[in-house]
């Protein structure tokens, strides 16, 4: 993967997440299905091009992970939290997801 592509993958990647949020509010269905692939497929892309140009895309990632984020919270806010029961915070969430991504136990 060239570091145009990788541009072009984390575009897409941004684009399908603020539409995701814009049909969220206006009442309608979000459409999540390939983003999961999409964001593998990037960071794979990142991974496998010489450092110094994958971290030229370190802004964009982080701009697509704070508005995924804040996807998240909008799917998440009607949730109703059950008495007794704790929220994971994001960083937790991240170590954890990591964890498993590279088949490592979590402690």
């Amino acid at each position: 993967m060239t570091l145009a592509e990788a541009r072009q993958n984390l575009a897409r990647i941004q684009a399908d997440i603020e539409a995701a949020a814009q049909a969220l509010d206006a009442g309608g269905p979000v459409q999540l299905a390939g983003l999961t692939s999409a964001i593998a497929a990037a960071c794979a892309g990142a991974t496998a091009l010489p450092a110094a140009e994958a971290r030229t895309l370190l802004p964009a990632m982080e701009q697509a992970i704070k508005a995924l984020e804040k996807l998240a919270g909008k799917l998440g806010g009607g949730v109703e939290q059950k008495a007794g029961e704790t929220r994971q915070d994001p960083a937790s969430a991240q170590r954890l997801h990591a964890a498993r991504a590279y088949g490592k136990g979590f402690r």
